[in-house]
């Protein structure tokens, strides 16, 4: 008799969080997972009913191509299927550990590093290594364009709403 073969579990904690995001939005918007697999054919990114179903289960990894047809399908931004569905607390983060939720969204948002490297441990060290994640945080590298009073505007902005473990007051943002 051939041995069966088992489904690989996935139990890292953001594949966790993904596959519970995906039902948890199926579900929200009333799809059986024989609609998204519809929704996921006619969008280009083919996925059988029971494919959909071992996603939710973690039988099968959502690789990046999955995860951005998933996101379309569902009429979600992408961090939405990636992040817990509650930012409170810690939450566990593959490869970083239990990290206060508030700073896991900003970090998703391109709003705040998740963590500074043991190097950056005096004030200059830290700015520096802010400045360059900020110029990396966005596409086309750009950040916060100071050259600009746009620029110049949503940095301010970002530091009023407590980026980066600000806090600024008063002033005029230019606007």
């Amino acid at each position: 008799m051939p041995e069966q073969k088992r489904a690989p579990q996935i139990s890292d904690p953001t594949s966790l969080t993904v596959a519970a995001n995906i039902r948890r939005h199926r579900e929200r918007q009333g799809f059986s997972t024989y609609e998204l697999s519809r929704r996921l054919n006619d969008l280009g990114r083919p996925m059988t009913p029971a494919a959909v179903g071992r996603l939710e289960r973690c039988e099968r990894r959502v690789d990046v191509g999955d995860l951005m047809a998933l996101a379309v399908a569902l009429d979600v931004p992408p961090v939405t299927l990636l992040l817990p569905a509650s930012l409170r607390g810690d939450v566990e983060i593959t490869g970083a550990g239990a990290v206060n939720a508030r700073r896991v969204l900003r970090w998703s948002q391109g709003r705040e590093p998740l963590r500074y490297p043991d190097e950056a441990d005096d004030e200059e060290s830290r700015a520096r290594f802010l400045a360059m994640w900020l110029m990396a945080s966005t596409p086309g590298g750009r950040g916060f364009d100071m050259t600009t009073e746009e620029g110049q505007r949503a940095l301010i902005q970002a530091l009023k709403e407590g980026a980066w473990g600000t806090e600024v007051s008063g002033g005029d943002s230019g606007g």
